[in-house]
């Protein structure tokens, strides 16, 4: 800093081998002068030195201590370098020796795959070349460093001790300095063994076997590297010295489509060696469904399987080239969608038009952008049909019932129809048919009954009317033989007990039958009255309901058909059917619900049994029951009992249950301390099984909210036990309400307790406070009986306004004169 008028001539001394600068410098008068320093360090070390500025005008010095830290070089350079695996590459670097001494570099490396010689010696100020060469045995992206050190280095055998000691001399000074590059190796993958090509279907599996070979003469471990989706195998393979083995691959696809993947094998003993693998994922195999068998005017049904094994959802968008036949029961114009790692399942419906397999083959196939279509083949026979299921309708003796029986033609073609009704056999052989009974209960009313004309997919409504005469079963078939309109036959290939075709039995139909079995019974209702049942809830009620038969019924009572016993009986557990045996073989009776939950009420409390079967002369019959009543809950149900005749006809009698409040098993009385202070209490229920049963306790509508039930819900503990306990609160919020409601805990199988709930408070005491001072002025009792004052009176005697008058700035205005104007 000179500050003077005059320019300043100074010299600068430097010591320490790495700090640099001009010997002169010339700092002009009033400016600030700045002095280049430079620090060029040739080790990683710390080097002390010393500037002095000295002023040649007065001879006065600036020393300034100098310290110095060598810290790691950069690197001269980046080399980037490419080659194969299990290949060589020969590259040339260039060691400068900026120096003034000759160095000898020792050479090292983090890169395992670079050789070279261990040493390299370069003349002063001069730049050697260093050869190198890259054998990498694996591919991959490889950084490291290439470093040259200067400083000791061993000596070969062969040198002198002449040249060790002048290298010794030389060398000694820039022991510690050197310089690197950065390197950076690609190494590509090197040729492939093979090219293998790999093909499978989607969501199936193919194994591929590789073997490999240790030429080793010690035992290696060979690792496996499995590039491409939805390849597996095994991390790694051992080999014994010299031994081959097999490596197996699967390849399991989701997905459709071509793609390419490797599998690579590793050691540093052998080097990488691979394998090209081009995957060919197809769509799904076709699968041929198993065969459907359906009779003619029928349809069967099979289920499809779609598996999705992957983690992703599928959308599959169906779809069916036969739609006359064939049907899947999904919507096709959504897509089916695959829950990852679940199986969805498809039903496909196969209603035949012909006999035999001639036009019923489909391709059923499911479409999705990941598996390309997913194809199913069905099949289907039509056979011919055998007798459908019963047609049942029922009539009162003497009168009679309409019934009607739709025949379709599931063909392709119009056909004409005969109807006819015939008997059945005698021996009960429903194959053996018999012409019309003339006192047949069944009557065809069709016009027409031959040569009806049926179209392709039509219908022909055929209405039967049936009559009884008496109280019996009556057992016919309604018959409808179908010919083709164009008079041909049907080709059909009868099958064998195994489903298998008989090609020697081909043969032609010239008419298709089909048979309608008719049953028809007779019904009575005794009398039109309802037989009402009523009882309170808690109670038993036992009464006997006597059922008297018409003698037209009991006509048919002397022909005595006895039912054969069965081995197990069907009837349920929890249904009411009972019957004595007197009248086993004739009578039963069982309960008919409206609903299951009148079902699951009436079952739990009511019991039903045929006690006695009186018949007198004229015929009439008589049945009695006994019927147990014992309500557990408020109900009001109607069911009927149904009677029945081992010989055909059957009985309905209404019954009507009914079942009533009744007073409450107990009342709770809750006493309160207080407003907005809770009070409790507590009692304990059993349940009435031996076992425990869920429960649930609330207040009926229309109770107080200032009570609350704990637990709302849980477990009644078996009977015998301490019970679990149930707990009442009651929290008042005001004074003068009365507080009531009613508890309700009911059980599941509809045991019910009810309790009344009160709350009662405690009695008003309005506070009474008692002053700790005495009051000024009369005694307040005195006070109370003091006289009123008279404000009128005294006011009328005031001589004019104060200033607290309503009219503001008034002046001050005597009395009389404003009374004056009022009076006026």
């Amino acid at each position: 800093v000179n500050m003077s008028d005059e320019d300043w001539p100074i010299v600068a001394t430097i010591t320490g081998s790495a700090f640099h600068g001009p010997q002169t410098l010339l700092a002009r008068a009033h400016v600030i002068t700045n002095y280049p320093l430079t620090f060029k360090p040739l080790k990683e070390e710390e080097i002390l030195g010393k500037l002095i500025l000295t002023n040649k005008s007065d001879g006065s010095e600036q020393v300034f201590e100098l310290i110095g830290k060598g810290e790691k070089p950069l690197p001269l350079d980046q080399i980037q370098l490419t080659c194969g695996a299990r290949a060589s590459l020969h590259h040339t670097v260039k060691v400068p020796n900026v120096t003034s001494k000759r160095l000898t570099y020792r050479v090292e490396s983090d890169l395992p795959f670079i050789t070279g010689q261990q040493t390299i010696t370069v003349l002063p100020h001069q730049t050697g070349s260093y050869n190198m060469v890259i054998t990498p045995n694996r591919r991959g992206q490889f950084k490291g460093i290439l470093a040259f050190i200067a400083g000791k280095c061993r000596v070969n055998e062969t040198d002198s001790d002449e040249d060790a000691e002048l290298e010794k001399d030389e060398e000694s000074e820039f022991h510690g300095y050197r310089m690197w590059y950065s390197l950076e190796v690609d190494v590509k993958a090197p040729l492939p063994e093979k090219t293998v090509t790999v093909v499978c279907d989607c969501y199936n599996k193919t194994l591929v076997d590789f073997i490999v070979r240790n030429p080793t003469p010690k035992e290696i471990t060979l690792k496996a590297s499995i590039r491409g989706s939805e390849l597996t195998g095994p991390l790694s393979i051992t080999l014994d010295p010299g031994v081959k083995d097999v490596y197996s691959l699967t390849f399991a696809p989701t997905q459709a489509g071509e793609s390419r993947g490797s599998l690579i094998f590793f050691h540093e003993d052998v080097g990488e060696f691979w394998y090209n693998l081009l995957l060919k994922a197809e769509p799904p195999a076709p699968k041929s469904l198993p065969n459907m068998e359906c009779e003619l005017g029928s349809w069967t049904r099979q289920i499809i399987a779609l598996n999705n094994p992957t983690e992703e959802g599928i959308d599959l968008y169906p779809s069916v080239s036969n739609t006359n036949n064939f049907t899947l029961e999904v919507d096709t114009e959504k897509p089916i969608t695959l829950k990852p790692g679940c199986v969805t399942k498809v039903s496909l419906k196969f209603k035949p038009s012909n006999l035999g397999d001639e036009g019923h083959k489909a391709k059923v196939t499911f479409f999705s952008d990941q598996l390309g279509e997913w194809v199913f083949y069905a099949s289907g026979t039509g056979l011919l049909p055998k007798p459908h299921l019963p047609v049942v309708t029922n009539a009162a003796p003497g009168s009679s019932s309409t019934l009607f029986i739709v025949f379709r033609n599931p063909t392709d073609l119009a056909v004409l129809a005969d109807v006819t009704i015939v008997d059945n056999g005698q021996d009960g052989d429903s194959l053996k048919e018999k012409r019309l009974s003339s006192e047949s209960a069944f009557k065809l009313l069709l016009k027409h009954s031959s040569g009806v004309r049926v179209g392709p997919k039509s219908s022909l409504e055929i209405p039967i009317s049936f009559a009884p005469n008496d109280s019996a079963s009556y057992q016919a078939y309604c018959r409808v033989i179908m010919r083709r309109e164009d008079g041909q036959p049907w080709s059909y290939t009868p099958t064998d007990s195994l489903g298998r075709k008989l090609p020697s039995h081909t043969a032609s139909v010239s008419e298709i039958r089909w048979l309608y079995p008719l049953h028809g019974t007779t019904d009575s209702m005794p009398g039109k009255d309802i037989f009402q049942i009523s009882s309170s809830v808690h109670s038993q009620l036992a009464k006997t309901l006597d059922v008297s038969l018409t003698d037209e019924f009991s006509k048919a009572a002397h022909v005595r058909l006895k039912t054969p016993k069965q081995k197990k009986s069907s009837i349920p557990e929890s249904s009411i059917v009972g019957h004595t045996p007197e009248t086993a073989e004739e009578y039963s009776f069982e309960l008919l619900y409206d609903s299951d939950d009148t079902k699951s009420v009436i079952e739990n409390c009511v019991e039903v049994k045929m006690i006695k079967h009186m018949k007198t002369n004229t015929g009439t019959v008589t049945l009695v029951f006994e019927v147990n009543f014992a309500p557990t809950v408020k109900m009001d149900h109607f069911v009927n009992l149904l009677i029945k005749k081992a010989q055909g006809g059957f009985w309905v009698v209404p019954l009507r249950f009914t079942a009533t409040g009744r007073p409450v098993d107990d009342t709770i009385v809750i006493e309160s301390s207080g407003l907005d202070k809770p009070s409790t209490v507590g009692f304990r229920l059993n349940s009435q099984q031996q076992q425990p049963e869920d429960f649930v306790a609330f207040f009926e509508n229309g109770s107080d909210t200032a009570f609350s039930v704990t637990p709302e819900r849980g477990e009644l503990a078996p009977k015998n036990t301490t019970g679990t306990l149930i707990s009442v609160t009651f929290l008042p919020k005001i004074y003068g309400k009365v507080y009531t409601s009613t508890l309700i805990v009911k059980t599941a199988s509809n045991v019910q307790w009810t309790y009344e709930v009160k709350g009662v408070l405690p009695d008003y005491q309005p506070p009474r406070g008692v002053s700790a001072h005495p009051i000024a002025g009369p005694h307040p009792q005195l006070r109370l009986h003091s006289t009123k004052k008279n404000y009128v009176r005294r006011n009328l005697k005031l001589l004019a306004t104060a200033v607290s008058s309503p009219i503001k700035g008034a002046p001050l205005v005597p009395i009389g004169n404003v009374y004056n104007k009022v009076v006026m």
